[in-house]
């Protein structure tokens, strides 16, 4: 087995990693919005803070076994940051590594694409390509986890059920926004 230390220090960089990746995005919305000062600048690093550790994180940020969440979750963020940069190419990469890591994320790109969109970072016209080609690798994540899994890995092996596995996925959304609620309310 690798060493103890060696692994919660890995774990501890890509939290790092995520923290910054995080306060890129929510800083080029505070810029664009032109609302970016010393103090927002600082709330905005106690409110990832919070976030990321308060209340039920704290354990899981420390599991061993959970790196390849931390790993999907790296990819989901990256492919905002190229995304928001114009280099759609680069977005759809880290798209389709962070959906090949962990199912965590499907679907839940894009209602956070139009949020994205609707705070004017990203024009109509990527707004739409975006929304083609991330529909294209979900329904190829979908497909794949529904046909091509070997039978015993499938979700439901004994039937395939494509409304149930699309509500299933439906519901992530829904957890995600809960959670983030969830963690706001109990801290405050």
């Amino acid at each position: 087995l690798p060493d103890t230390k060696l692994l919660y220090t890995y774990i501890g960089l890509i939290g790092l990693i995520i923290y910054f990746q995080i306060y890129d995005l929510l800083n080029n919305f505070l810029k664009k919005n032109d609302i970016l000062n010393f103090q927002n600048s600082f709330g905005l690093s106690l409110l990832i803070v919070c976030w990321y550790f308060f209340p039920f994180n704290i354990s899981g940020q420390f599991w061993l076994t959970n790196i390849h969440v931390k790993i999907s979750f790296v990819f989901f963020l990256l492919h905002f940051q190229f995304l928001i940069r114009n280099k759609f190419l680069y977005s759809m990469i880290s798209l389709f590594l962070s959906l090949s890591s962990y199912e965590m994320f499907y679907l839940i790109h894009f209602p956070l694409s139009v949020l994205i969109y609707k705070s004017k970072l990203i024009n109509k016209s990527v707004l739409k390509k975006y929304l083609i080609y991330s529909t294209l690798i979900q329904f190829y994540f979908i497909l794949d986890r529904m046909f091509f899994l070997p039978i015993e890995a499938r979700p439901n092996s004994n039937e395939i059920n494509f409304k149930y596995l699309i509500l299933e996925n439906f519901e992530n959304i829904i957890r995600f926004f809960w959670s983030i609620y969830m963690s706001y309310s109990s801290v405050i």
